[in-house]
């Protein structure tokens, strides 16, 4: 159970990360 937790917040993390990450790709390329 904790394991799947620890699968669970790192894959999370990783999500989080990717979403950061195309933001800032978003922002910079997309103007305003």
């Amino acid at each position: 159970m904790i394991l799947f937790i620890n699968l669970l917040f790192r894959l999370t993390k990783r999500l989080c990360q990717g979403l950061h990450l195309l933001f800032s790709i978003k922002i910079k390329y997309g103007g305003n």
